[in-house]
């Protein structure tokens, strides 16, 4: 992390006056390592940090390696309620103000449920995305589900507008990048989507936009 810290403080002061560079994470959250969430948070002041879920009952359902024996051992009800439980426990930890790719479970549960894993997610979602509009906390409009084949990006068009009626707001737009060639990957699509769903902006993307 010292490394990682330095290099992107190096990098803000090189290109200051020319663009912003921050120190950024997205941490996995689960309620037996909440603590330590926090300590890394504490310890490491960034400048903007994103919460989101990668595994159910310790297996990565974002993984190409562990999704699929997840998937195949339970339903689409089971799978899409824990999964959605699991976001309303991160919220309700009150360590992050924005969560990434809040249906991220779609990026290989959809293989396996198709388009009943979308409907139960639009079913199961309008009171955590209520409560996450109590607790001033929002979501992040992420284009990284496109390259890996689906056609919408992170959250649906449908979950993104539910999340706007309940008063949710937009934080981020990324492209959730592994590689420097996918920077900024089709990220026309998510700000077009904003307009469409007239979605409200939050304070930190509000200060670039």
């Amino acid at each position: 992390m010292e490394a990682y810290i330095e290099d992107v403080r190096a990098s803000a002061e090189r290109y200051s006056g020319r663009i912003e560079v921050l120190i950024g994470f997205e941490l996995s959250y689960g309620t037996y390592f909440e603590n330590r969430a926090r300590d890394f948070i504490s310890e490491n002041k960034p400048d903007f940090v994103l919460g989101a879920i990668h595994c159910i009952d310790n297996i990565g359902i974002t993984a190409r390696d562990e999704a699929p024996g997840y998937f195949r051992s339970v339903g689409v009800g089971e799978a899409a309620r824990a999964f959605v439980d699991a976001t309303g426990k991160l919220a309700e930890s009150g360590i992050f103000a924005t969560i990434a790719h809040i249906d991220g479970i779609k990026k290989y549960g959809r293989a396996f449920y198709g388009e009943s894993l979308d409907r139960e997610l639009e079913r199961l979602f309008p009171p955590v995305f209520t409560r996450m509009a109590e607790l001033g906390i929002g979501i992040e409009l992420n284009t990284a589900s496109l390259r890996k084949g689906h056609p919408d990006i992170y959250p649906s068009k449908r979950l993104l507008e539910l999340a706007g009626e309940a008063g949710v707001t937009v934080n981020s737009v990324g492209s959730d990048a592994h590689k420097p060639e996918e920077v900024g990957f089709r990220l026309e699509e998510a700000y077009r989507l904003l307009d469409e769903t007239g979605i409200a902006i939050g304070e930190p993307l509000a200060r670039y936009i």
